[in-house]
């Protein structure tokens, strides 16, 4: 049997990472005005989840209807990546993933047991925005909704990510299903693989996220012995923490198993300092079932 050795820290993307990437797209590309942008998100998109769409097929379908209503406005995949170079990240983001692989790579008991991080995102936003990121290229995998820009004059859905959809990437993960081979093969998550054969134990990942489109990850990462770790939501531009009430959707029922911290990733903050005490707990475990493995050899 291989030793699972690899963690993986998956995360959120909007409010966890950085500022909301598709309120980004409303003002940059829909020029929406902030009072706009809140009607669409609590009217427009309300009112469609009301009669019983999922939220991000109701707010996709909406955003490429009014680009095809409005004269001179493209939404193409090359727009999207693009407009990924402006997303604000949160401070200490862009250099927290080779802070973290640094430090497994300087404990000794976790080199011996050859542990490793992935990193992941899965998010309900637009993934060729968060592909066109400054760190994208940080990730093991992306996972999120994407359009079929073929035919570029009338772009369609091509993919969405409900917020229970989300847990289907987390097992693909959990099986070693690649990205590039779940999109060839959706039914690939749904493979029989024994427990014991699987490539990144749920034990072996930490999830982070701020809200309620991220309980059904939350929930399956802690039944599976995973650690999850919640955010509040957090407004860069005016440095200030915004929506408290969110905190209730992942703090009841023991939704987490850390924070909810402020989404800041510098060395001293205490997202920061938890996230690397829980990687430290799960390279340790790792360590002592590499050593007990070694033993029944000998």
């Amino acid at each position: 049997m291989p030793l699972a050795s690899t963690i993986a820290v998956i995360f959120d993307f909007d409010d966890t990472l950085g500022e909301d990437t598709t309120t980004l797209l409303l003002k940059e590309i829909l020029g929406m005005s902030n009072k706009q942008v809140s009607d669409f998100w609590n009217i427009e998109v309300d009112k469609l989840v009301k009669k019983g769409w999922d939220p991000p097929l109701a707010y996709l379908s909406l955003i490429l209807k009014k680009t095809r209503d409005e004269k001179g406005v493209k939404v193409n995949n090359h727009v999207l990546r693009e407009l990924g170079r402006k997303v604000q990240l949160y401070p200490g983001v862009d250099t927290v993933f080779d802070r973290l692989r640094r430090y497994v790579e300087s404990e000794d008991l976790l080199k011996q047991a050859d542990t490793k991080l992935e990193f992941y995102i899965i998010s309900g936003g637009f993934e060729e925005i968060l592909r066109g990121t400054s760190i994208a290229k940080e990730m093991k995998d992306i996972f999120a909704c994407t359009i079929d820009d073929d035919n570029c004059a009338d772009p369609s859905i091509k993919s969405t990510v409900t917020f229970t959809e989300k847990t289907k990437f987390l097992y693909a993960i959990n099986k070693g299903v690649s990205g590039e081979e779940l999109r060839r093969d959706p039914y690939r998550v749904n493979d029989v693989i024994p427990e014991e054969n699987r490539r990144i134990p749920f034990r072996n990942m930490i999830y982070i996220g701020d809200g309620p489109t991220d309980i059904p990850c939350f929930s399956a990462v802690q039944h599976g012995g995973g650690t999850t770790i919640g955010l509040l939501k957090y407004q860069l531009r005016e440095n200030t923490l915004v929506d408290n009430r969110r905190e209730w959707a992942i703090a009841r029922g023991d939704r987490r198993t850390l924070g909810p911290y402020r989404p800041c990733y510098r060395d001293d903050d205490d997202l920061y300092v938890n996230l690397k005490l829980q990687i430290s707990h799960i390279g340790f475990t790792i360590y002592d079932t590499y050593m007990r493995s070694m033993s029944v050899r000998v």
